[in-house]
């Protein structure tokens, strides 16, 4: 399974150049599953409803959030229908979910998005919820799984690169 991953889409600028090339890149590479950062795709403050079926329509398959996810109120109650994650380590009661299970050409993978504490808003123990989540993940038989650690200091993800 080809997996692409794109960081932070950040303004129009980013999202002209997904547009652009995404499609062609899915094409010439055989991508079978793109992830992307949405969170600073509507001028660097979240994301529009507009924008985020625009970039859904180049080919994106599932959009991960941050600490800007909330934002644009207005994608708020469509957190639980579109294919966009937000942190899984907000308390359980935030709209949404941080992860998500995709059928890939007849295998699963998991998307699952965390964020870290460093000047970020309260969030629970990022480790302990990637932790558990993996594992819980795993013991429901799913063996690919991709891990989107929105973080601001090289410290924590090199330690959660060790989890």
């Amino acid at each position: 399974m080809k997996i692409a991953f794109i960081g932070d889409i950040i303004g129009r600028p980013g999202r002209v150049m997904i547009k652009e090339h995404l499609p062609k890149l899915r094409r010439e590479h055989g991508i079978d599953f793109v992830i992307a950062n949405y969170e600073n795709a509507s001028h660097g403050f979240g994301i529009t409803l507009k924008n985020a079926h625009e970039l859904l329509a180049t080919g994106i398959d599932c959009m991960s959030g941050g600490n800007h996810t909330w934002d644009k109120k207005e994608i708020i109650p469509l957190l639980e229908t579109l294919p966009m994650l937000r942190p899984h380590n907000y308390p359980s009661e935030v709209p949404g979910s941080g992860c998500r299970i995709f059928d890939v050409g007849g295998e699963k993978l998991a998307v699952l998005n965390i964020m870290g504490h460093y000047g970020m808003p309260y969030v629970d123990n990022a480790f302990r919820c990637a932790r558990d989540t993996v594992a819980s993940l795993r013991e429901e038989g799913i063996e690919t799984i991709f891990l989107d650690f929105h973080a601001e200091v090289t410290s924590e993800k090199r330690a959660m690169m060790m989890l």
